[in-house]
Parts: C-alpha cells; sequence; structure tokens
C-alpha cells in the first residue's frame, strides 16, 4: 500500500512538472510576443495559460495592457478586476487602467473609487492634480455638452476606419478592410490588415458614398494614414508606417510622417520630413489655417507621456521644416494626447485618454493662448465623446457639421466614421434622477419629454450615475414637463419653462424619486403630482387644461397593461346633497370616457361620483372656509383596485 502510494505521488509531481513546463513554456512564448507588440497572438497563449487555472500579477497585467492597448476596454476590464482580486500592490498605472475600463462598462461610481486611489498614489501625475482640482469633472463635462445629431457614415466597414480628412469635395479617409490583395501582410499589434488611403463623394448634405482606393501610387503593403491637404490641393502629409530593426533579433514598425506632392494628376515625390527617427514615432499630422504650422503626436524622449503633441514651422513652397516643439503640459498630460486638427478658428481640437473624460480617448479643444495653447482644456461632451474612444475630429468650414471616428457600440466594424451635425436651436434637457431616501443615484430609469400638450418630444435613459441628456426643439416662452420612471419607484413629473433655460447650456435638471410601489390602494393622482382637474361651472366635459393631467393617467395605462383603477370625482359642499352627488357622477362618467377614448380598454375602469360625502377637512354645510380649503375637497382620485 505504501510503494502504491508512492507511485500516485510520483505520477502526480510529473503531471505537475509537466504542466509546469508546458505553462513555463507556453509564457515565455506570450512574453515574447508581447514584447514585440504582437497583442492579439500574445492574448491568444496567455487566455489558454489563464484557462488552465493560473493566476499572477504579471500574466493578468499583460492580458489586460493587450486588450486596452487595442482599446477592447470591456475584455481589459475582465482581466485587470482579476488582477485586482489577486493584489492591489500593483504599479499606480493599473489604478488609472482599470479606472478606464470602469467607465467603459458603465461603472463610474467604481471608475471613480479607482482614480480616487491612483491620484492618491501617484500624486504628481498631471492626472492625478487633474482630479485634485476637479472632482466633479463628470458634471462639468455634461455642461459642455452640445445639441449635436451623430450618424454613422455609411461608408463604414467590418474593420477599422478611421482619419477623415477632405480633399476636393471628397472625404479622404483610412480603412483597414479587405485590401485587394487578400494576401496582404496583417499589423501583429490590431490583427488588423495594414491600412490604407480611401476616397469617398461627399454630397451638399455631408452624406458619403462609393469608397475607392486613393493615391494607390503612394500605397505601400504597410501602414499608410491620415491625410492633411494644402489649400491648393498640391500638397499632402501623411502617416506611413516603417519597419526597421530595433535589435538583430527582432523588427520594430515606427510610425513616420511623409510629404508627397500632385504632378500630372499623380501622387509623387513622396519624401520623409526631417524630424522623424527610427526611434520613435511621429504621426496624425494637422496643418494650420495659414499653413505655416505642422501639428503631430509623437512618443519621442524628452515628453510628458505615452504620445504627446508637437508642431513645428512650415514652409510648403521652400520645402522647409523647423525642428518640433513639445505643446507643453497644459496640453500633454502623462498618459496619450493624438490626432490633433486645427480648427479654422485655430483652435486645437484633439484626442486624449489623459485629461479627465467619459472612458477611452475623448476628443478636447483648447483655445490658441498666441499660439501656446495654454487656455482651458475643455471636453467637448456627449454625444460626440462616449464611453470607449472618440478621435479624428474634423469641422466642415462652409456648415456647422464634421467627422469623427469612435468605437463605441452600434457601429459597423471595429472603427467606425460618423458625421455630426450641430442643430441650431436646439436644447440640451439634462439632469439626475436619484433616490429621495438616500440620495444614490438611480440607473436605467426612463426619461420622456412631453410638451405643453403631453404628446412626446424626447426619450432617453440614465446613465450609473443617474444622469441624462436630451435632446428637444424648444418653442419659445413654452413649457415642457420631464417625467422620470423606474421600477418600484413612484413616478415624477416636473415642469420646465423654455424661456428660463440657456439654449447654450439647457438645464441641469435634478428629479428624485420615491421608493413607492404600484400597489392596490395606491391613488395614481398622488403618484403623478395630478393637479387639480377643473370643470366650468355646473359641466362636466373635459377642459384642456384638464387633458394634460389625464393624458398622464392614459400613459400609466398604457405602460402597465394589468392595471385596473377607480375614477372617483368629488365635490366641496357648497350646494345641496343631491345636486352634488349628480355632478360629481357625470365629472367621473365624464373623465372614464376621455381615458377609454385614448384606447384604455373600458373593462379596466369603473367611475363613481361621491359628492360632498368624503370630504378632507371640516369645511361641510354652514361652515365658513376659505377657497383654498375647499378646493381641497374638490378633486379627482385615480385609485389601483388591482
Amino acid at each position: 500500500m505504501k510503494k502504491k502510494n508512492i507511485y500516485v505521488l510520483g505520477a502526480f509531481l510529473i503531471c505537475l512538472t509537466s504542466f509546469s513546463q508546458g505553462k513555463n513554456s507556453k509564457l515565455g512564448k506570450a512574453d515574447k510576443l508581447y514584447e514585440e507588440r504582437a497583442y492579439f497572438k500574445s492574448i491568444e497563449v496567455y487566455e489558454k495559460v489563464a484557462d488552465k487555472g493560473f493566476k499572477s500579477v504579471e500574466l493578468f497585467e499583460k492580458l489586460g495592457d493587450s486588450y486596452f492597448f487595442n482599446a477592447e476596454y470591456a475584455k481589459a476590464n475582465k482581466w485587470y478586476e482579476e488582477l485586482f482580486k489577486l493584489s492591489t500592490d500593483v504599479a499606480p498605472i493599473y489604478y488609472y487602467r482599470y479606472s478606464q475600463t470602469l467607465k467603459s462598462v458603465g461603472d463610474n461610481n467604481k471608475a471613480t473609487e479607482y482614480l480616487k486611489k491612483f491620484s492618491e498614489l501617484n500624486a504628481s501625475d498631471n492626472r492625478s492634480l487633474q482630479y485634485a482640482n476637479n472632482s466633479n469633472y463628470l458634471a462639468d463635462i455634461t455642461d459642455n455638452s452640445k445639441s449635436y445629431v451623430v450618424e454613422n457614415a455609411s461608408i463604414n466597414s467590418s474593420f477599422s476606419d478611421y482619419g477623415a480628412s477632405i480633399y476636393n469635395d471628397k472625404l479622404i479617409f483610412t480603412s483597414s478592410r479587405t485590401p485587394e490583395d487578400v494576401k496582404s501582410k496583417k499589423d501583429n499589434w490590431t490583427a488588423d490588415y495594414y491600412s490604407s488611403l480611401y476616397s469617398a463623394s461627399l454630397s451638399k448634405d455631408n452624406k458619403v458614398s462609393n469608397a475607392e482606393f486613393f493615391a494607390k501610387e503612394i500605397q505601400t503593403k504597410l501602414h499608410e494614414s491620415d491625410p492633411v491637404f494644402s489649400k491648393d490641393g498640391k500638397t499632402m502629409f501623411f502617416t506611413k508606417s516603417y519597419e526597421t530593426k530595433k535589435t538583430k533579433l527582432k523588427k520594430a514598425v515606427v510610425l513616420k510622417i511623409y510629404k508627397a506632392t500632385l504632378v500630372d494628376n499623380k501622387w509623387s515625390n513622396v519624401q520623409e520630413l526631417p524630424f522623424n527617427n527610427d526611434l520613435f514615432s511621429c504621426a496624425h499630422p494637422s496643418l494650420s489655417p495659414d499653413e505655416k504650422t505642422l501639428y503631430f503626436a509623437s512618443d519621442m524622449p524628452g515628453g510628458y507621456g505615452e504620445t504627446d503633441l508637437y508642431k513645428t514651422t512650415i514652409d510648403i513652397t521652400n520645402n522647409t521644416v523647423g525642428l518640433p516643439i513639445n505643446l507643453g503640459s497644459n496640453i500633454n498630460t502623462q498618459g496619450k494626447e493624438t490626432f490633433p486638427w486645427i480648427g479654422y478658428d485655430n483652435k486645437l481640437y484633439f484626442a486624449s485618454d489623459g485629461h479627465l473624460g467619459l472612458g477611452g480617448l475623448d476628443i478636447f479643444v483648447a483655445e490658441n493662448g498666441q499660439e501656446n495653447y495654454n487656455q482651458k482644456v475643455i471636453n467637448i461632451g456627449q454625444p460626440i465623446n462616449s464611453k470607449y474612444d472618440d478621435f479624428g475630429f474634423i469641422k466642415l468650414q462652409s456648415s456647422n457639421a464634421g467627422f469623427f471616428t469612435s468605437n463605441r457600440e452600434g457601429g459597423m466594424g471595429k472603427d467606425d466614421i460618423y458625421l455630426f451635425k450641430e442643430q441650431a436651436g436646439k436644447l440640451n434637457i439634462n439632469g439626475q434622477v436619484i433616490d429621495i431616501m438616500t440620495s444614490m443615484p438611480i440607473a436605467a430609469a426612463q426619461v420622456v419629454i412631453f410638451d405643453k400638450n403631453h404628446n412626446v418630444i424626447g426619450t432617453t435613459n440614465t446613465d450609473n450615475l443617474g444622469g441624462f441628456l436630451a435632446t428637444i426643439d424648444p418653442k419659445k416662452d413654452g413649457v415642457f414637463y420631464v417625467k422620470v420612471e423606474s421600477p418600484d419607484y413612484e413616478i415624477k413629473e416636473v415642469e420646465v419653462i423654455t424661456k428660463e433655460i440657456d439654449p447654450k447650456k439647457g438645464i441641469v435638471l435634478t428629479v428624485t424619486k420615491i421608493k413607492t410601489p404600484l400597489n392596490p390602494g395606491t391613488d395614481l393622482a398622488k403618484v403623478l403630482n395630478i393637479k387639480e382637474i377643473y370643470f366650468d361651472l355646473d359641466k362636466a366635459n373635459i377642459r384642456p387644461d384638464a387633458e394634460v393631467e389625464l393624458q398622464k393617467i392614459v400613459q400609466v395605462l398604457k405602460e402597465f397593461p394589468n392595471i385596473k383603477i377607480a375614477v372617483r370625482s368629488h365635490t366641496d359642499s357648497r350646494q345641496t346633497n343631491n345636486y352634488n352627488m349628480n355632478l360629481s357622477e357625470k365629472r367621473a362618467k365624464s373623465t372614464r370616457a376621455y381615458i377609454v377614448a385614448k384606447g384604455i380598454s373600458g373593462s379596466r375602469i369603473t367611475a363613481k361620483g361621491y359628492g360632498e360625502t368624503m370630504l378632507l377637512n371640516k369645511c361641510s354645510d354652514g361652515v365658513e372656509c376659505s377657497e383654498a380649503e375647499h378646493q381641497l375637497n374638490r378633486r379627482s382620485e385615480f385609485i389601483i383596485v388591482k
């Protein structure tokens, strides 16, 4: 028996040793791929090891990073979560990255918690300083949000499409879609085909169509992207990848900026700009409106973060280029700043994951403070920015429209190009839904906006912080109503006056919801804050002002088809008992008829008048009372009976 146990133990040790050797071999292979930035290949190997039950800080860090560097934040979040379950003794940057991915999955509360921890661990980081100076930054982003309509451009593919530019009334963009040569190489970093330049027709209403290869004569088997053109259309600056031997054993791909000129309708004379280097990347060029300055992104030594924004003087005519100048710490953070674009008003638009945002890369704008861009950096807000990557922003000179790129949900591929249009005269309605007892935000609450006739003019849902944003077309000197609903909470509705709203910012509307279930015996009039339903003297027909209130009842009955109600009408004591009983009966039936006429089955509603038999106060016959006291008794009730 003892010998048998020894054999079993020996077999177990052999299996354990075999597993350990296999695991170490796979990890070694994955680590090599990771170091070569072949992230998708490294993911395949790392996940096989993780699936076997192996856990380590380094494994979870590299798995999270491999997804993070490819902007797959939800998948990165999974592995960063495993990392923090295993240990909190990690480099501060992982608190920041985890915070970013938490935003992408909608957990803003936890994201704030880890951003705060990052700030405490790394107080000198300018990202920490930003948070310390403005921990309420999400409210500022809401205030900055403008009224835009955003739509997916029709030229997107199932791959990555990005980097839009305008040239001769065409949209020139970058795509990693399947090339003509399907045997083309793929990028180890993204596992996509190397990107190429494409053009698409641009209509007067800024619709795009008919994507086709652009400047095929300058394209190679590696990346070409992000073109920008001189005003005369004869010079193009663009990004191109270059494969260089970093060591004797492995190659590295860096990005460089090139210039090409148009000769006989062909792009030629491709020249590398002099500040490029085999040891770092320069990419995403943008020309100033006067064409005297070129802006770009780079990870060259001496910067503030992972990639910084730079500028250099340029003379297109004489083919001269100055030395790169870093745009400074007001623009650049210890994160990534990339995809600069200079507006026609000399404002600098750029993407960053280092400035405070909604998650991933957000788009920011900075004024040109005597060409140093030392003014306040502003997050341009929703709906252009999202909890995903948003970048590559450009505006059209002739309209309040433009394009940007995003990998947000609902797109056609990994990255999609989106068209945005500013809605002149539109109004942003933003606010927050909270629990009145706990002050905690209510997520996924439905927000419905009605006009004064109770027609629906906007709908949205709250995010994880209880926040919401909707855009409406307001009427001057009008009113509208905002209603919020959430399971197990009372329905709350408030009135808003249009003329009191700043059209640039919209409003910050905080609505509270009290936890009261819609059970039998509940009076919907109280739940919905129904105002007094007035009738003309001695009449029972429904007046226009009463219709607005009754429409709220209709809406609830449509949304909760199993509810049955009893309409109860009451009067004050100022008339005879018989008169008041008959009048209340007529009004109850008139109210029921109105609701039935709006599509609610009559089998769900009963109606009864109670006259002055159920007074709420002392104001019976012969008792002197004020008008306000009598009004308390003139009421309609809508009691849930089932």
